[in-house]
């Protein structure tokens, strides 16, 4: 897509197979999501794709997403409302490891998460793979209601959401007087005519040497 990518790994394990397998085509560094290796507005995107599932701060680390982008964060998540995502949480009771501590969200939960790290700023969201996969392989599914890209109980919801700078202004009343000026432009005028005779100085000037 002609991106200049970089990613970060809480692993440098999992960094290195990553480099093995990207090359040179993506900078690689170890950090976690609540703390960012990166300056401010750095990126146009930050994406997190099953990131937040695994984290013990989310809001954190969607505010240091919206630190270091400019432009958009989009977030990616198993949906805990589909039958991947129920298949998933199954596992994680049962004992898997990698499912054990994570925690599922929907498309409701989600959307909150970024209206508490960022604020009301405009969200836009899709789906993919709506069909269970064991309905999709024996082909009993033929209504195309369930290949809709805005289902809120597809197996994978990604919502996206637009940095909108925020600026607040203290209006404080001015409590010191203003020193009356001692001179008006129009009493200076001596004095102006004055510099212009320095060198240099000429009459279609604007402005005057100081």
């Amino acid at each position: 897509m002609g991106l200049d990518l970089c990613g970060i790994d809480a692993s440098s394990h999992m960094t290195k197979m990553a480099e093995n397998r990207l090359g040179h085509s993506c900078a690689l560094k170890k950090g976690i999501a609540e703390e960012l290796p990166f300056d401010d507005n750095e990126f146009d995107l930050a994406v997190l794709i099953n990131t937040l599932e695994f984290l013990d701060e989310p809001i954190q680390a969607l505010r240091e997403a919206g630190r270091v982008a400019n432009r958009k964060v989009f977030v990616g998540v198993l949906n805990s409302l589909s039958w991947n995502g129920l298949s998933k949480r199954m596992k994680g009771y049962l004992g898997d490891p990698l499912y054990k501590k994570a925690t599922f969200y929907n498309l409701w939960k989600l959307k909150s998460l970024l209206q508490a790290a960022y604020g009301n700023v405009p969200l836009s969201w899709a789906c993919i793979k709506t069909t269970p996969s064991f309905l999709k392989e024996r082909d009993l599914l033929k209504s195309d209601s369930w290949r809709r890209k805005d289902s809120p109980f597809a197996c994978f919801l990604v919502v996206a959401a637009t940095m909108v700078p925020r600026f607040r202004t203290d209006n404080l009343p001015l409590k010191v007087r203003l020193k009356k000026a001692s001179r008006t432009l129009i009493g200076a005028g001596g004095a102006v005519e004055d510099l212009k005779r320095n060198k240099g100085v000429n009459g279609n000037e604007r402005g005057l040497p100081v």
